[in-house]
């Protein structure tokens, strides 16, 4: 994790460029490579973990393809709605990260 110090402030600091805060998401989506971590990541970006639909249980480390497995799932369970504000948040080893907030 030391490789990703420093991440978690400039996510934050994202966020409120654009003018949101954790709370204001109605899904968020992070990368999924192990349970512990998506929890890690919803610290870093101050939302609770209830708000990430998790598939890690379910499907293992999707790599890429995590965040549009959670937007499908979301989707099909009726979890995500027209309307939603939605984040998601990718990170990858050698400490890298990509924030996207859309309304749905």
């Amino acid at each position: 994790m030391g490789s990703f110090e420093g991440l978690p402030v400039k996510v934050r600091g994202a966020l409120r460029e654009v003018g949101v805060e954790g709370d204001d998401l109605d899904l968020v989506c992070v990368h999924q490579p192990s349970v512990p971590f998506t929890k890690v990541v919803c610290d870093w970006v101050g939302v609770d973990p209830g708000r990430v639909l998790a598939t890690f249980p379910t499907h293992g480390n999707v790599a890429t393809n995590t965040i549009p497995l959670q937007l499908a799932a979301a989707l099909d369970s009726g979890r995500l709605q027209r309307g939603h504000l939605v984040g998601m948040f990718g990170f990858a080893s050698g400490a890298s990260a990509g924030v996207v907030v859309c309304r749905w």
